[in-house]
C-alpha cells in the first residue's frame, strides 16, 4: 500500500505478472507478496506491497481499475489495487487461469479490457480483425466471443461492463 523501502532482495517475480497501458505494473514475487514495480529500474523501491489473497498464484491481469488473480486452486480473485483487499472471489470451472495476462492475440488491436467475473467466467472486450471489438468470455479453458453486437467488421464497442441484481449490462453500439 506505500512505498517499501526494500527492493528487489526478494527476487525476481515469478508466476505472474500484470499491467496496463499506463505504466503499472504488478509481479507476484518469492516472499510470496504481489508487488506493484517499475519494470525499468529494478533499484528502486516497490511502489506498493499487496498481500497475497492465497499462495501459488499462476496468472494475473490488470484492466487499470481491478487486479485478477489466478491460483493453482482454481480460484480466481478481483483485488484492489491500492490496498490488496479481495473484492470477490470465485471458483473457476476446470481448474487454473494458467498466463490470465495473455487471453488474446493484441497484434492487430487493442488487448483485452473491461474484465468482469461474472458466473464464475471472465469476461472482457478485445479487438479482432473480422469483428472489431466485441465481447468475449474466458471460463476457465476457452476464450469464446459472445456475439457479432454490430455484424460485420464494425465494431460494437461494448463498454460499462456492470453487475446488478445477478446480471451483467454494458453498452454497445449495434449500428
Amino acid at each position: 500500500s506505500s512505498a517499501t523501502t526494500a527492493t528487489w532482495t526478494s527476487g525476481a517475480p515469478r508466476g505472474a505478472l500484470a499491467g496496463d497501458d499506463t505504466g503499472r505494473v504488478f509481479g507476484y514475487f518469492n516472499d510470496g507478496f504481489i508487488h506493484e514495480f517499475n519494470p525499468l529500474n529494478g533499484a528502486a523501491p516497490f511502489i506498493s506491497t499487496l498481500p497475497a489473497p492465497e499462495p501459488g498464484i499462476e496468472g494475473m491481469a490488470f484492466d487499470g481499475t481491478s487486479l485478477f488473480v489466478s491460483t493453482d486452486t482454481g480460484k480466481l480473485y478481483t483485488l484492489n489495487p491500492a490496498n490488496g483487499a479481495v473484492i470477490r472471489s470465485v471458483t473457476v470451472p476446470n481448474g487454473v487461469l494458467y498466463g490470465l495476462g495473455a487471453l488474446a492475440n493484441t497484434s492487430q488491436g487493442e488487448g483485452p479490457q473491461e474484465l468482469t467475473v461474472f458466473n464464475n467466467a471472465l469476461h472482457f472486450t478485445s479487438d479482432t480483425l473480422r469483428y472489431g471489438r466485441e465481447l468475449f468470455r474466458y471460463n476457465g479453458s476457452i476464450v469464446q466471443q459472445i456475439g457479432d453486437i454490430q455484424l460485420g467488421t464494425g465494431s460494437s464497442a461494448p463498454q460499462d461492463l456492470t453487475l446488478f441484481l445477478g446480471r451483467m449490462y454494458f453498452s454497445a453500439d449495434n449500428g
